[in-house]
């Protein structure tokens, strides 16, 4: 009974310093939490002051910095995937990761490029359809709608198109 109080008063003891930390926004958590008395855990930044029209602040993540040339540390979300019946504890798998290069992995540990995903679709839910060959984009957008692929290929807004058609 005592190691069940002292483990939810640690839990609540994290939990009110991860809070705490975010909302006044000059405290940091430093560290490994662990909340295992919650079923669910939310960090969010603090809303906006009271008042008409008042931003609310950001939620910063940060990795670990590292000294001379070595590199800083990496953001990495991880979950743990569903075992077979019993009381073992899943093991975490690592879903997305923020390198220090910028380059971000979904379902990659170890990105080549600045977006690496490693599945089989990608879906962009809304359609847009530029104006003309000539429309306000920038190099690198890609949007569809029923008809095409659009892809504006340089800064001057230079879009070309691809049909789209059945098989």
């Amino acid at each position: 009974m005592k190691a069940k109080l002292l483990s939810l008063f640690i839990s609540i003891l994290i939990v009110f310093l991860l809070f705490n930390g975010c909302q006044r926004g000059s405290r940091s958590f430093h560290g490994t939490a662990y909340a295992q008395s919650f079923k669910a855990s939310t960090i969010h930044a603090p809303d906006g002051k009271a008042g008409t029209n008042q931003a609310a602040t950001s939620l910063t993540l940060e990795g670990g910095r590292a000294t001379g040339s070595a590199a800083g540390g990496d953001i990495i979300f991880k979950t743990s995937d569903a075992g077979s019946s019993g009381t073992a504890v899943q093991s975490w798998t690592t879903k997305m990761i923020l390198k220090t290069s910028g380059k971000l992995g979904i379902n990659v540990t170890s990105p080549t490029a600045y977006f690496d995903a490693n599945m089989q679709v990608i879906r962009l839910r809304l359609t847009k359809t530029p104006a003309s060959a000539t429309a306000a984009g920038n190099k690198g957008d890609i949007c569809w709608d029923a008809n095409y692929i659009y892809v504006c290929i340089d800064p001057n807004n230079n879009w070309k198109r691809c049909p789209l058609s059945t098989w």
